[in-house]
Formats: C-alpha cells, sequence, structure tokens
C-alpha cells in the first residue's frame, strides 16, 4: 500500500464489511482447478500450491494443523502459490499471507498441554483475516470466537463487569456515542454558594456521585425516570448549570494473547523509531514522570518493580492501582520495561518513572468522570507526561478544561487516534496541544484499522507491538493505544535530555524530527511523520 494511500476510496468501501467464517460456498474457483497437497506432521507442514485461492487453501492447512480460521469474503478471488517443505506452522502461514498481499491478521494463542512442572509453551489456536478499511483492532483472541461470545455473554450477567449505558447524539461531532446511564456532568453558576448547589441538586431529583469543587465539577447520578437525553433537553437553558453534558464512555483497546517466552518475536518498533541510538545520548539519574491515565498498572511485574510510583485508583478513591485488565501494564511495558537487564524486553525510557492513575474498570471501559479525575490527580502530581490510550467522541468541555489544567501544569499530553478507520475526531486526541497519535505497519504505511484526519498529528508502529501483559508474562498488540505509548516514551526520552523544556517545545521536536511518510508537511494520514527518538534526542535547540 503506497504512502499516499491512494487506494482510499477502496479502503472506506470496505469499512463496513461483515466479518464472518467463509464457508466452502462463499468461494469461487471459476475456470481454475484447485491444484494443492498440504500435509502436516509433528506441528510441520508441506505445502504444494500453485494458483490456488487462498480460502480454501489456508481452511485445509487449519484444519490439518488443528487451529481454526475466519476469512473476510473479500479475499474469495485471491490466489497464491506457495511451494514449502517441513516448515513450522505459522511460518508457513506467515508465507502464505504475504504471498497473497495480506498484513492485516490477527493471532491467538493457546497453551500447549504440558506434563507438571515443564515451562508453558504457546500454539497457535485461531487466525482471523480482515478486509483493509475493517474498524476491527486485530488483537488476538484467547478462545474461538464461539467461546469468547459465551464468555461475553456471562461477563455481562456479571455485576460491576459492563457498564449501564445509552445512547446520546453528540452536537459537537455529530455522532451518536455511549454514555453513562442517569448520570451527567454539571458545572453550576460559580456564584452560588454550596448550600445553594445542594438545594439545586435536591430539585433536580439527582445525587453528588464525586466532585471537584475547585475545578468545579460535579459528578451527578438523575432519576431512573429520565434519560440522558431528556435530562440534558430539560435542563440546558438554566442560567444556574454553566456546564451540563453527558458522561461518555471511553475504553481501551483490547489487548492480545499472553507469551511467556518475551523473545518469541523481536520488537521491531524499537529499530524503526531508532531507541538504541537514542539512548546513547541519555544522561545518568532519574528519568520523567509518565501518567499512565488507564485500567492501573501491574506494578509486581519484574519489568516495572523499579518504575512504579505510588499512584491513585479513581474508580474506588483509594491507592490500589494493580491492573486486573491488562491494557495499562502494556502502556507502561511500552514506556518504561527495564532495559538492558538480560531478561524479558526493553522499554523506550529505560529510566522513567511511570505514575499509574486507574481510571478503567476490569472490562477497560470508564467514563470521561473519571478519566477528568484522573489526568487532574495526574498533573497535581508531578506528572510530566501524560498517556491517554483511550478515546470517545463525544466532546466535553470538562475533559477540554482538565487537558488545558494539566497543560498549564507543564504536562505534555499524548492520546491515541483511534482505531476504526475513520476521519470522525476522537477525544481527548482530537483537543487543542493534545498531540494525538495514528499507528503505523511494519512497512510504514498507515495500519489499516486506524483513524486518520486533521486531528492525526504524528504516527508511531503500531501492529504486533511486544509489551507486558500481568502476572509476569508477555504480550503483542495492536492498535494506536500502543503507538501513542511510544510517542509518550519518545517525549520522555526528550524531557530526560532536556528537563528545562517546556511541553510545547517537546511538541515541537517531535513534529520536526518526524520521519515525513505522506504528502510534504503534516497530512492527513500521517500527521507529521512516524516518530524518530534518534534524531529527537540529536535535535538542536533554539
Amino acid at each position: 500500500m503506497p504512502r499516499q494511500l491512494p487506494f482510499l476510496v477502496v479502503v472506506l468501501c470496505l469499512l463496513f464489511s461483515p466479518l464472518r467464517a467463509l464457508g466452502e460456498d462463499a468461494v469461487t474457483d471459476g475456470p481454475f482447478r484447485l491444484s494443492s497437497n498440504v500435509s502436516v506432521s509433528r506441528g510441520r507442514v508441506s505445502i504444494n500450491a500453485l494458483h490456488v485461492p487462498l480460502a480454501p487453501l489456508l481452511q485445509e492447512v487449519a484444519q490439518k494443523a488443528k487451529f481454526a480460521v475466519t476469512i473476510s469474503p473479500v479475499f474469495s478471488t485471491t490466489r497464491v502459490t506457495v511451494i514449502l517443505s517441513n516448515t513450522d506452522v505459522e511460518a508457513a502461514v506467515q508465507e502464505i499471507l504475504r504471498r497473497a498481499g495480506i498484513t492485516n491478521a490477527a493471532w491467538a494463542y493457546r497453551k500447549k498441554p504440558q506434563a507438571s512442572g515443564k515451562q508453558d509453551e504457546w500454539e497457535l489456536a485461531h487466525l482471523t483475516i480482515v478486509a483493509q478499511g475493517h474498524g476491527s483492532s486485530l488483537t488476538a483472541l484467547k478462545q474461538s470466537p464461539t467461546d469468547r461470545a459465551k464468555q461475553e455473554q456471562q461477563k455481562n450477567l456479571e455485576p460491576g463487569k459492563k457498564l449501564l449505558r445509552e445512547q446520546f447524539h453528540d452536537p459537537k461531532s455529530q455522532q451518536r456515542i455511549d454514555v453513562a446511564a442517569h448520570e451527567v456532568m454539571v458545572r453550576f453558576d460559580p456564584k452560588m454558594s454550596p448550600d445553594e448547589i445542594q438545594r439545586k441538586i435536591d430539585r433536580l431529583h439527582a445525587e453528588v456521585i464525586s466532585s471537584i469543587p475547585q475545578f468545579g465539577f460535579y459528578h451527578l447520578s438523575i432519576s431512573e425516570s429520565d434519560t440522558v437525553s431528556s435530562f440534558i433537553d430539560k435542563h440546558r437553558k438554566d442560567p444556574r448549570l454553566q456546564v451540563l453534558e453527558p458522561n461518555p464512555i471511553i475504553s481501551a483497546d483490547p489487548v492480545s494473547t499472553p507469551l511467556n517466552d518475551p523473545l518469541f518475536r523481536s520488537q521491531w518498533s524499537l529499530e524503526r523509531i531508532g531507541a538504541s541510538q537514542a539512548w546513547e545520548q541519555l544522561p545518568n539519574g532519574a528519568g520523567t514522570v509518565v501518567a499512565v491515565v488507564d485500567s492501573g498498572v501491574d506494578g509486581r511485574h519484574p519489568e516495572l518493580q523499579r518504575h512504579i510510583l505510588p499512584g491513585r485508583n479513581i474508580i474506588e478513591q483509594n491507592d490500589d492501582t494493580q491492573d486486573q485488565h491488562g491494557h495499562g501494564t502494556a502502556i507502561a511495558g511500552i514506556i518504561a520495561a527495564s532495559t538492558n537487564n538480560a531478561v524479558g524486553m526493553s522499554g523506550i525510557c529505560p529510566t522513567c518513572q511511570i505514575l499509574p492513575v486507574r481510571v478503567l474498570n476490569d472490562s477497560g471501559e470508564g467514563t470521561y468522570s473519571h478519566v477528568i479525575a484522573g489526568i487532574l490527580w495526574a498533573a497535581d502530581n508531578r506528572a510530566q507526561i501524560v498517556n491517554l490510550s483511550l478515546g470517545s467522541y463525544g466532546f466535553s468541555r470538562f475533559l477540554a478544561d482538565a487537558i488545558e489544567y494539566a497543560q498549564h501544569k507543564g504536562a505534555v499530553i499524548v492520546a491515541a487516534g483511534g482505531n476504526e478507520a475513520t476521519q470522525a475526531p476522537l477525544y481527548p486526541g482530537a483537543l487543542p496541544n493534545v498531540i494525538s497519535v495514528a499507528a503505523t505497519d511494519i512497512d510504514d504505511n498507515l495500519w489499516v484499522g486506524s483513524n486518520y484526519g486533521e486531528a492525526i498529528d504524528i504516527v508511531a508502529p503500531g501492529v504486533r507491538i511486544l509489551s507486558l501483559d500481568t502476572h509476569n508474562n508477555y504480550l503483542f498488540a495492536t492498535g494506536s493505544s500502543f503507538s501513542a505509548a511510544q510517542v509518550s516514551g519518545v517525549a520522555a526520552l526528550v524531557r530526560t535530555k532536556h528537563p528545562s523544556l517546556k511541553n510545547t517545545q517537546v511538541a515541537q521536536i517531535l513534529f520536526q524530527t518526524a520521519d515525513d511518510l505522506g504528502g510534504k508537511g503534516k497530512d492527513q494520514f500521517y500527521g507529521f511523520g512516524r516518530i524518530n527518538a534518534a534524531r529527537a534526542l540529536r535535535a538542536e535547540l533554539r
């Protein structure tokens, strides 16, 4: 795919293609006959396939190698020629996909049966191939789609696992967004006394869930007889309610299946952004404080133990920031996993400290009210970089004010650009002075699931990025969340080398030293280009 994306129209047309298993009746062999021979023995594959349709070939390999495969119907006419002998299953599948020109695939793994006491090993369990432009974040599944659907149904029955939600039409973005049911965010007239505010809340038949009075922020639950839309319509013209907003639901990318062997995949992204050359220019001593506003962080992971500061659990209003979802740990690992310690993986900023701020629940979901409070807490607790690998399409004045507050405190704010192949602005990334990050693949092309548009400032690798999982494991992840983490890591490197720089100067260095991949200068697909840590650390200050 060329960097200028001339096939954008095709990509957008395929955006809403359904993803389903491809049955035999979905493949048309045309005037050609299937000419292939596939044999599998002890995890090794031999293939002799001459100009055969991709789908039935992969189905045959999957059946004999005992893994599942899901293929988008758009590939029903794709043909490949592959000759392999005694090749590892995964390497064989990679070669088939390469011959078909496909990079958009998600890999899922399962543990091999092992005798007690032996180290865990993993094998391919499911392969998913989607059309370019599909909105999937392409992260691996731990079970087959059927098993996963059953698990999701069970999870929805468990209390506290999923947030209650309703649809709301956001007038600024013109999008229908998910918001927390029966919740609103309010700023009252600053002339009102606390007693007047409480009387007003009572008259609204509402209750305070949380508040930050010095910020003029009140998070309210409203009567169950009201929808959020009806409540806002009823009270939007009340002059005593200076700001009245819904509480949009915000979520993180899913994460991939964990792998216990960190050497199972190389960290291709570190070489691509020149991380090792950047490390040579770092001074000795403690590095920058990076707030990971997310699902928490597994501070017990050996790769992070020396890098974790005391954080805050905004959801439960305590200091327990342990990560039960995995997303925040993956973000923290990309930024600051221990480097040059002879084990595991390398983080981008090896001297950085992580300030965990838990705003997402065990399902990787949260609301703006928690994110807003998390940003304010991070800013007040000396965060120099704030990573926000989460997003929603709803604009919020409160969210914008929280971002502005953190910026005035000197923080560099980095956010994910989104994973739905749309140019709709994702917040908080689309807010002014937030560095919004899109994802690129191993060929420096915009990842097909990545958002694009005027809000995108910069890109970073975001496909099959190695990082940390909870319980001392490792994983591979795909999405702009993990691209944003890399930009946060590089921003932290710049601040570690030049601690007196203003946040705006750090951003300018990142933009000016990026490798321009699209049209000259800033463009809607790559922003200013792909992050380059080596050049950013060599940049001359003006």
